[in-house]
């Protein structure tokens, strides 16, 4: 008993814990720096709905998550969210070998092991950003401290909405997104808004009076269920242009502009439906008709630059607003020639030409 008390013991010194041992095994499979942002999410054994939720919620979460990640394929995927039915078959090994996994379970689901990362179903933004980040953890602090030395330091004067995690920058991204998804957000001590984005239409069940104040929260949850909202005539509905406009003037960075060097006003930005404010009318009226810079914009209407690089984003993002190429020549079509008149038929035939 002695002898294999100090062999134990002896094993225990060269081999570690078991912690250290999985860590170990870890930094084999991710060796340092190997990871280069934004990490790759990709998907195993979940549904369409939840494949289009788990997008919207990475978009969404960009500026919550301690490193940038993005969707892929599960063949270049760092980490795999996996739904618990495929996990432990031996048939999906192949998959998600040498990967993290995040174990996806649904309510008739059996339960996962003590050392898995879990959420469960349906996504929701707040415990996908828990997992992911402590994914993160487990794939080694290399990645966050690389990201960390590429990531530019943040200018404390200009930190802005659009990089504070707020429900506007949230809904810019989710618009930009190249392939559209539905999202419901439910928002924090507001209400609940369903973005129907294929039909241009969302459903908000709080006063609109607040929806500015709204999009300054960070307090928020992303889903894909907006199936109460689907199921709505579009008449019930609001225009989706409302919403894309409001973000947009919440969602403003003046340290990241994204108008273009010069630009105008294609037309009247449409108020009868677009909560607006006095000031609005005034800057288009100063503005419309002319091709313009935004210092130049700026000194015309009298007004501090953020306020009015803020309405243009809002013209922009709701197509009023157009870039305008100052280089390209303008193009003059080619004259017909001119048909000969009566008089030179006659000149011409007695001249005998």
């Amino acid at each position: 008993m002695v002898a294999r008390a100090e062999w134990m013991q002896a094993m225990d010194t060269r081999l570690g814990t078991r912690g250290d041992v999985r860590q170990r095994r870890r930094g084999l499979a991710w060796p340092a720096n190997s990871i280069v942002p934004p990490v790759v999410v990709g998907v195993l054994g979940l549904q369409a709905h939840e494949v289009a939720a788990l997008k919207s919620a990475l978009l969404a979460m960009d500026g919550q998550l301690l490193v940038p990640a993005r969707f892929g394929d599960i063949a270049e995927a760092h980490i795999v969210l996996a739904s618990r039915s495929v996990v432990r078959d031996g048939r999906f090994n192949a998959p998600i070998r040498g990967r993290q996994v995040i174990v996806y379970r649904h309510e008739a689901d059996p339960p996962a092991r003590d050392d898995d990362l879990v959420i469960n179903a349906p996504i929701r933004s707040a415990p996908l950003l828990a997992a992911l980040n402590a994914a993160f953890d487990r794939l080694g602090a290399a990645i966050r401290s690389d990201y960390g030395a590429r990531r530019p330091a943040a200018d404390s004067e200009g930190e802005h909405a659009a990089q504070s995690g707020t429900l506007a920058h949230a809904l810019q991204r989710i618009f930009a997104a190249p392939h559209q998804h539905d999202a419901h957000v439910r928002v924090i001590g507001f209400g609940t808004l369903s973005i129907l984005t294929h039909r241009g239409r969302y459903l908000v069940d709080f006063p609109m009076a607040r929806l500015r104040e709204a999009m300054r929260s960070r307090r928020f949850v992303i889903s894909g269920n907006c199936d109460d909202a689907r199921r709505q005539r579009d008449l019930a509905l609001r225009p989706l242009i409302e919403l894309r406009w409001v973000a947009a003037l919440e969602g403003h960075d003046p340290a990241h502009p994204t108008l273009p060097p010069r630009f105008r006003l294609t037309r009247w930005p449409d108020f009868g439906q677009l909560p607006h404010e006095n000031a609005h009318l005034t800057l288009t009226a100063l503005l419309a008709g002319q091709t313009l810079d935004l210092e130049r914009a700026t000194q015309l209407c009298g007004a501090d630059m953020a306020s009015v690089a803020a309405f243009l984003d809002a013209c922009q993002a709701c197509g009023y607003l157009a870039a305008v190429d100052v280089d390209a020549k303008r193009s003059v079509p080619d004259r017909p020639a001119a048909t000969p008149g009566l008089l030179s038929r006659l000149l011409r035939s007695f001249s005998g030409s």
